[in-house]
């Protein structure tokens, strides 16, 4: 291997310090003096290695090589293979690659895998491919690696796939060299994007959208380094209690971003459940439900189960007949626009009192200009009694007189349980009975 004493002192600390983390690919048979790369060069640098193959571990290969993302360059690549080998036959595949973005990995491959025999014979069995390769349009400027791996053939003579820049070969060697990456930038188009609100407490996913191949990358503020996605496309928040700002630009490149806009995500607080009190009614009544909430407006629930829940009413909530004791539940929500926040439901428990029975009463016959005494009979609640079927005067409770009568008359008694209903104080009522006063006409005086 020729390399200058000059060239390796510079190189040393530098090296070992940006490029420790590589992993390197490993070899079960060496490779040797009768199949090595003698050189390989990009453009007008030659890197030139000398009979025998030496994989370079730690310390890539060369100057600087200067390139630009997106531009495409010239390769040389000599190799030698002693005729009447082994690898005769199918000589050796070859791949390369470029760590576009420094981070000790080869993700992007440059050069797909190649084959020797594709190539011219030179003399002496020396192999001489050429090609090119195209530096990644989103490589970041700086320093970084460009590696390329020969797998040598197998005892079948065939030559080896080549997969992983880190894999594991039976025989072949590896090169890394220096290549210094200028980025080219086209600011990109700013994002399309959109504030945010979420429940507080809960999780919510920033999205934006951006074109011409640039991706939405989130910051903490408007000069931060640090991109709070680097590898999604979107910026996902868990547990947001508090309102905040973030920054988003479009990028195609570290270098390479647009201008960054404020993003607003606000935490909108879960009221807390309304405040309700249970109803009492008589059977066949309606009631109004209502409740407090301390922030938002009520909706009311037939009902809990299930996925979708359709709300009954908004703000007060006038209830049908009912004839049973049925539950009911209030849930309180802030409405944000983008958001809708809810409380745990309350529970109102409409509780349904039944209606006493009908009085048993019976007719009375007087005479004409008398009055008569009415009674009735009910298993529950109170006697009443009343001139009509329905409305009309309350005449009297229990027992009745009737004022003197000349014709006949029908009153008309019902049993009430008195005042159950809660809030509002209301009677339980039965239906009313008629009871039919029959006057009878007076004899005539005797002459």
């Amino acid at each position: 291997m020729k390399k200058s004493l000059l060239f390796f002192t510079f190189f040393t600390t530098l090296t070992f310090k940006i490029f420790g983390q590589y992993t390197n690919p490993t070899f079960t048979s060496n490779c040797g003096s009768s199949m090595y790369l003698e050189n390989f060069q990009i453009g007008t640098t030659t890197n030139t290695f000398g009979s025998g193959c030496t994989n370079e571990a730690d310390n890539p290969y060369s100057t600087l090589t200067p390139v630009t993302a997106g531009s495409t360059y010239g390769f040389t690549a000599k190799l030698y293979i002693q005729p009447g080998s082994d690898n005769g036959g199918n000589g050796a595949n070859f791949k390369v690659w470029i760590d576009k973005d420094q981070d000790g990995s080869f993700e992007s491959m440059v050069v797909a895998q190649t084959n020797i025999n594709n190539s011219s014979t030179l003399s002496n069995g020396f192999y001489e491919v050429t090609g090119t390769f195209t530096v990644p349009n989103d490589a970041i400027s700086g320093t970084t690696r460009l590696r390329i791996l020969i797998a040598y053939a197998e005892d079948d003579f065939q030559a080896q796939t080549i997969n992983d820049a880190s894999d594991t070969y039976v025989n072949g060697e590896f090169h890394d060299y220096l290549l210094n990456i200028t980025a080219t930038c086209t600011s990109p188009n700013s994002p399309n994007y959109f504030d945010r609100s979420v429940c507080a407490g809960n999780n919510v996913t920033l999205n934006a959208t951006c074109t011409g191949g640039s991706s939405p990358k989130w910051y903490a503020s408007a000069t931060s380094t640090t991109v709070l996605n680097p590898v999604n496309n979107n910026l996902s928040l868990t547990n947001v209690t508090t309102s905040a700002v973030y920054f988003v630009a479009c990028q195609t490149s570290p270098s390479c971003t647009s201008s960054r806009f404020q993003q607003n995500v606000t935490a909108v607080p879960i009221p807390v459940a309304p405040i309700i009190s249970n109803r009492t009614i008589c059977s066949g009544s309606t009631t109004q439900l209502t409740a407090s909430c301390g922030s938002g407006s009520v909706k009311w629930y037939a009902s809990i189960t299930g996925f979708f829940l359709t709300p009954l009413a908004s703000g007060n909530y006038t209830t049908p007949a009912l004839t049973a004791t049925t539950s009911y539940f209030g849930q309180c929500e802030i409405d944000n626009e983008s958001v809708i926040c809810k409380s745990d439901f309350t529970e109102i428990v409409v509780t349904v009192t039944a209606n006493p029975t009908a009085p048993t009463a019976s007719g009375i016959s007087i005479c004409s200009g008398s009055t008569a005494s009415l009674s009735a009979t009910c298993t529950s609640g109170t006697v009443k009694w009343y001139d009509n079927l329905s409305g009309g005067t309350l005449l009297a409770t229990s027992n009745f007189t009737t004022p003197t009568l000349t014709a006949n008359t029908t009153y008309f008694v019902a049993c009430e349980s008195g005042n159950v209903e809660t809030p509002t104080a209301s009677n339980c009522v039965s239906s009313r009975t008629a009871q039919t006063v029959t006057v009878n006409a007076n004899p005539t005086a005797p002459t």
